[in-house]
């Protein structure tokens, strides 16, 4: 069950559950209209289509539920988490942020780590 989490989500188990326990107030509902998500469902949900990078239509269909439906909870999840962590979510700045930045592409090799990096051109 554990290797199932990571593979599927990139979380460990005992992250999951942190994570649900720190957002559950904020995505927890208190009507059964629309049959609603638990919020375990919709942090599975949202770490899949992290680790994943896979199409929200992807993850949608993975869990039985519509693209549009998809992208309302990795929004909510986003917002929960970060409203939630923010006291532990830091971004370097300075020469740290450089470290970090070059420590990120050592590991991606030849990929691209920061959307700066790439072209935009019109078709």
């Amino acid at each position: 069950m554990r290797k199932k989490c990571i593979k599927d989500t990139g979380f460990p188990r005992k992250t999951i559950v942190f994570i649900v326990d720190g957002v559950n107030n904020i995505l927890q509902t208190d009507t059964a209209r629309n049959r609603p998500i638990p919020p375990l469902i919709q942090v599975l949900l949202f770490l899949r289509f992290v680790a994943t990078r896979a199409h929200l239509r992807l993850v949608g269909d993975s869990l039985n539920v519509s693209e549009t439906f998809a992208g309302r909870v990795v929004k909510s999840v986003a917002r929960a988490i970060i409203e939630v962590f923010k006291h532990m979510i830091k971004f370097p700045v300075g020469d740290m942020a450089s470290k970090v930045r070059e420590g990120f592409r050592r590991i991606a090799g030849n990929h691209r780590t920061n959307c700066l990096d790439f072209g935009l051109y019109a078709p």
